[in-house]
């Protein structure tokens, strides 16, 4: 009787509860409160199922996730009170989708072999601790070096150059012959071949049937999808004899690993396979996702399976698996993905919205991507990836205060209807491809319109294209011009894409083409910032001749246009937001398919042309821009479209053919930007002001200071008889990218108000008091943290600080009087928070090209520390000072370099200390490319151990405060009697 007793009284109380707590430490027989909580996130989620809104609070710790954890409708908040998943304040749960190993067997030489199930075939990465480690290859992965030309050059081996073009075949070179003839008769091999040729090119994988010493060639075992052709790159793995350090070897008929560590494996070491997913989402509407690590998975982080709602993915951390926040095709709408880290993704992207077939009725998705931080995605595999990926069925997607880097291709890709792309700061996309920007669009099509692109900063695309047999150029300002490059594009506005409102943008530094309009339509091109390009902006239409690439696509994007009622579009709808496609032809000539096009009051400077004119049509409304004179002509023009030679034009020449009305040429040496690459407002003395034009603010693109939580502030006594009170601070600061560099305090009254200003922390564990705390009354210490952020462009130090977090209220017992002398407490003010200027995604156009159809989308997201989903935010651009290494102009004159140097070196058997110095406070060293020691000073000690005999190489990088990285290299010859050394650079 009383165990029913006992049932009835727990299944009440569960009813009743609506917080529930988890716990690495917990037990699922608990009730899940914060003192008894649960263990396991499907223990918890079976507990929230009893109330019809829920909030798990997760403790800190790491979770492992062998299945994915999956939400269902059954997981469904409300719209005025959603379910909540978030962490602990203070503290960061991980969520790994891997398995680690229990135990490993040493074969000596910090190589160890063990035996692991469940891994998915093939393994393509494996983890020690948080380093990726990857499949045993030849040649061995080298740790990209952006200070040269090709930053990957020895990490490929290269296509013969006797290589006739071929599908399955390939010729390798004399000079790699030395490892690849010792894997002839090996099983188990496979190739990974780069297949970049012209524009495009596609890395392919595929089984090595044989290879022939003889002749050079390697079999494989199916066509590629591209020709193979000499100088292409290429890498081959799946042999034990392969692995180096860094590397593993998977023997799938065994399940046995063998692993070369960089060090030697300790009992607190982690090596994991990434076995599952970890989040499948499937129909849970009105969730809220915050806080967490997610990492070490097989394919996606947090997955939306069907049809969903009012998701709010916010404040996570991604890393270590393929794609990040994703939607697989399914009609999901006002989803909200802000304030997230993705980085480190291979093979996918770190955000895509994919499906929904809002385009039927151009119906709002009212999903938000805004203020993440995205970078180093899809480098080591080079897929078609990209930092985000928004689909062509989405309509009026919000993608907002982004910022991204080093993407392996694109930045932003995007299809679809309606979406307003503002705010965002884009660099170095196309690291490794050819045809890659920062933003580009996709499809081909003539019904998907009505995108604004609008105050974006995008510069610095990246690529490389082959100029002869193993040599890789990197495509960038600065470099020679006189060897033709196939241009990487800092805006792509690619494939007949029309109805797009390029405005206000700044589009910087490409050995290329500033902007590219590429057969499109109807599209305004309008107050945006050309500089520093080989080319401001490329006009192309492609051929539609028979038998060139593309011919056919005409044809099906005017059956696409014709039969919109047939597909079950809403073909009033279309033709009401783009009376344009009326205007379409079926079978247009050449140089009448690209046709009503605005140009006008875009600001040029610094391009070596600040136009090219590909098609030869005359169908161009070019007007009233501003030009600094170029050492070429102004427009490089074709008579015939797409065929014969260019004719030089300059700026009277090509208003005197009718192309131009009322745009105005400057000196090169007269004064217009303040100083371009950090800051666009007009110098004083322009002339831009006068003529209407409009000054970019760049500190307004890009993210916010993406930060780890302030740290907790605890105290061990209820008042205190003195005024010293002793604190104790919890720092938490999982992500080593944002790194605590600095705590502070400020003491406060109980109402709030300020009694100190922001001080340091002498410690960790400390006391802090004030003169001006009175006896008999409460006060509050408050915490905030700095952050270093090293790979965030540098910002006001005001931004890098966390909110601050304070303890409960402290009393100030009153057994002595106070002093007559006490002086006159005047409280500080309270410190002004970051401005937070609202903006709304405006389209003006002019008259003969004005959509009718502008993005009606309204930024809204559910605010993560409430329970109202409706709350919409202001978005909160910051100052953002970049100050990137861009190519010098002739005003500015660069400082002399400073390399770190070795100041003394002491070598003790097989072991050395080295300290090395630099002018900056911040030095890191690298042991053959992988990082051994950061230091935020300006002298490093470093101790290495236990060196393999050999040649070792020990590189040490500073970075200056405005972003300059420099560096010293050192060999090391490790011999039997001691290591000499020698510099390098």
């Amino acid at each position: 009787m009383r165990s029913i007793v006992s049932i009835l009284l727990l299944t009440s109380l569960a009813l009743s509860q609506s917080t529930y707590y988890v716990s690495p430490s917990g037990n699922d027989t608990n009730p899940g409160t914060l003192n008894q909580p649960f263990r396991t996130f499907e223990r918890a989620r079976d507990a929230s199922r009893t109330t019809s809104s829920s909030t798990v609070i997760v403790r800190g710790g790491e979770y492992e996730f062998l299945a994915p954890f999956e939400l269902t409708g059954l997981d469904s908040g409300n719209a005025s009170s959603p379910r909540v998943w978030k962490n602990y304040p203070g503290e960061t749960p991980t969520l790994r989708g891997s398995k680690c190993f229990t135990s490993m067997t040493s074969l000596g030489s910090n190589k160890y072999k063990g035996t692991l199930t469940g891994a998915p075939t093939p393994v393509e990465f494996l983890y020690f601790n948080d380093q990726r480690l990857y499949p045993a290859r030849a040649p061995n992965w080298q740790m990209p070096n952006y200070s040269q030309l090709d930053p990957y050059l020895g990490s490929f081996y290269f296509v013969d150059t006797a290589q006739a073009p071929s599908r399955n075949t390939l010729k390798y070179s004399s000079a790699d012959s030395t490892i690849i003839n010792t894997l002839a008769g090996k099983s188990g091999l496979s190739i990974y071949v780069d297949t970049f040729s012209g524009l495009w090119g596609w890395r392919y994988t595929q089984p090595i049937v044989s290879i022939n010493t003889s002749t050079r060639t390697i079999t494989l075992e199916n066509n590629v999808g591209a020709d193979i052709k000499s100088g292409n790159r290429f890498w081959i793995q799946g042999a034990p004899e392969l692995l180096s350090v860094g590397e593993f070897y998977h023997n799938q008929s065994t399940n046995e690993f063998t692993v070369h560590l960089p060090q030697t494996l300790e009992a607190s070491d982690k090596v994991c396979v990434p076995v599952a997913d970890i989040i499948v989402q499937s129909a849970a509407s009105n969730l809220i996702w915050k806080g967490f690590t997610m990492k070490q998975y097989v394919s996606t982080a947090f997955n939306v399976k069907s049809s969903a709602s009012n998701i709010n993915f916010n404040g996570n951390i991604v890393k270590h698996g393929k794609h990040g926040f994703r939607t697989d095709y399914s009609i999901s709408k006002n989803l909200t993905v802000t304030n997230n880290h993705f980085f480190d993704l291979e093979g996918g992207n770190a955000v895509a919205v994919l499906g929904g077939m809002f385009v039927k009725n151009l119906a709002n998705s009212g999903n938000i991507i805004s203020n993440n931080l995205i970078h180093n995605i899809d480098i080591y595999r080079a897929g078609a990836g990209a930092g985000a990926l928004i689909d062509k069925e989405e309509v009026g997607v919000v993608f907002t205060n982004n910022e991204m880097f080093k993407t392996g291709r694109h930045g932003l890709i995007f299809e679809g209807n309606d979406h307003f792309i503002g705010f965002n700061r884009i660099s170095e996309a196309g690291q490794i491809w050819v045809d890659a920007s920062p933003i580009n669009t996709g499809g081909r099509s003539m019904i998907r319109r009505g995108t604004v692109i609008q105050n974006n900063y995008l510069f610095e695309p990246g690529g490389y294209v082959q100029t002869g047999h193993g040599q890789w150029e990197l495509k960038r300002a600065g470099f020679s011009t006189s060897v033709f490059h196939v241009p990487n594009i800092t805006l792509m506005i690619d494939d007949w894409a029309s109805g797009v409102t390029i405005e206000g943008n700044v589009l910087e530094n490409a050995n290329g083409v500033c902007l590219s309009n590429h057969g499109g339509r109807d599209n305004i091109i309008r107050k945006n910032v050309f500089y520093n390009c080989v080319a401001g902006i490329t006009m192309d239409e492609p051929l539609l001749t028979a038998g060139t690439f593309f011919a056919p696509y005409w044809p099906l994007m005017w059956e696409e246009l014709q039969n919109l009622e047939a597909n079950g579009y809403n073909r009033t709808l279309y033709y009401q937001a783009y009376p344009e496609l009326s205007t379409v032809p079926e079978n247009p000539g050449q140089g009448e398919a690209m046709v009503n096009l605005l140009i006008e009051k875009n600001i040029f400077d610094k391009n070596h042309r600040p136009y090219k004119d590909h098609r030869g049509g005359a169908n161009l409304n070019f007007r009233n821009n501003l030009f600094k004179a170029s050492w070429r002509n102004f427009v490089a023009l074709r008579e015939a479209p797409n065929s014969g030679s260019y004719v030089d034009l300059n700026l009277t020449q090509w208003r005197g053919i009718g192309r131009d009305l009322n745009s105005t040429e400057i000196a090169s040496t007269a004064p217009l930007f303040v100083n371009p690459g950090t800051d666009y407002s007009f110098h004083p003395d322009t002339i831009a002001d006068d003529l209407g034009f409009t000054a970019p603010d760049i500190s307004q693109m890009g993210v916010n200071p993406i930060l780890p939580p302030a740290p907790s502030i605890s105290t061990s006594v209820s008042q205190v008889t003195t005024k010293q009170i002793p604190i104790s601070v919890n720092t938490n600061s999982s992500d080593p990218l944002f790194p605590v560099t600095l705590v502070q305090y400020q003491i406060r009254e109980s109402t709030g108000a300020n009694i100190t200003s922001w001080a340091n922390l002498a410690s960790l564990s400390t006391s802090v008091g004030s003169s001006l705390m009175e006896y008999g009354k409460s006060y509050k210490v408050c915490a905030r943290q700095k952050n270093d952020a090293p790979n965030l462009k540098r910002l006001p130090e005001d931004e890098l600080f966390t909110l601050g977090n304070c303890t409960t209220n402290v009393y100030l017992a009153a057994p002595t009087p106070t002093p007559t002398n006490t002086p006159t407490r005047t409280p500080t003010a309270t410190p002004t928070p970051t401005r937070t200027p609202t903006f709304t995604p405006t389209a003006t156009a002019t008259a003969t090209s004005t959509p009718t159809s502008t993005p009606t989308s309204t930024p809204t997201q559910v605010d993560p520390g409430s329970s109202n989903p409706t709350a919409t935010p202001t978005f909160t651009p910051t100052q953002n000072n970049d100050n990137r290494n861009f190519e010098p102009t002739p005003t500015r004159t660069p400082k002399p370099r400073k390399k770190p140097r070795v100041s003394s070196a002491n070598v003790i058997g097989d072991s050395i200390t080295l300290v090395a110095t630099s002018s900056t406070g911040y030095i890191e060293a690298y042991l053959d490319d992988e990082l051994v020691k950061t230091s935020f000073k300006k002298k490093m000690k470093l101790k290495l151990k236990r060196l393999n005999r050999g040649k070792r190489f020990l590189t040490f990088l500073s970075k200056t405060p405005n972003g300059k990285i420099f560096t010293t290299r050192l060999v090391l010859r490790v011999r039997l009697t001691g290591i000499n050394i020698r510099y390098l650079n």
